[in-house]
């Protein structure tokens, strides 16, 4: 069922496009496979790839389609459950090509934390970032009380921006993600801070 909840997040960047790059295009299913077939995609458009990884299991192809190059290299790392979850996009753009997950670490290390059920974030956590993913992020909610909800790796063209229609889980979409290079000493009271600004 967690797993089941984690991809359907990750589908939710995967928005429908028009019909020229021929491309592989799939939906995962219940076995989680992606199984499809190749389309002609519309004019400037790419072969495009959304994973998702667990620490169970990964990367694994969520979705395959035709997309704009604004939804490339998109990564966001968060905690599932006390576990490092990621999900990220790639592009290639070359008729009939695949693209590869980015998965290598990186030199960037962030902490992680997801709020409890007193609201607390507290990281205690901190991994190891990967293939695009340059800023540590914290996510706030939305409203004029910010609260600190979660923080993880992001890549920046995710951050400081409107976080609909990125690979951000719908869950984390309604708030801000605030983008830092590094890790920072920042406490789950930092929200209100912001706000006095």
């Amino acid at each position: 069922m967690e797993k089941t909840l984690f991809i359907a997040s990750a589908l939710a960047v995967l928005m429908p496009t028009g019909f020229c790059l021929s491309c592989y295009q799939c939906t995962i299913n219940e076995q989680y496979k992606c199984v499809g077939a190749y389309k002609l995609c519309a004019k400037k458009e790419v072969c495009f790839t959304a994973f998702a990884t667990t620490a169970q299991s990964g990367p694994f192809v969520v979705g395959r389609i035709c997309a704009t190059a604004n939804k490339c290299d998109q990564s966001f790392s968060y905690l599932i459950n006390g576990q490092k979850a990621t999900i990220s996009t790639s592009c290639c753009k070359t008729n009939k090509c695949k693209p590869a997950p980015q998965v290598k670490k990186n030199a960037l290390k962030c902490p992680f934390c997801v709020a409890d059920e007193s609201g607390s974030c507290i990281a205690d956590q901190t991994y190891e970032c990967t293939g695009p993913e340059d800023k540590c992020f914290s996510y706030y909610s939305a409203g004029p009380r910010k609260q600190l909800l979660a923080r993880g790796c992001a890549s920046s063209n995710i951050c400081n921006t409107p976080l609909k229609n990125t690979i951000v889980p719908p869950v984390y979409q309604n708030g801000k993600a605030i983008c830092e290079d590094e890790e920072s000493d920042q406490t789950d009271d930092a929200g209100d801070e912001d706000d006095s600004r």
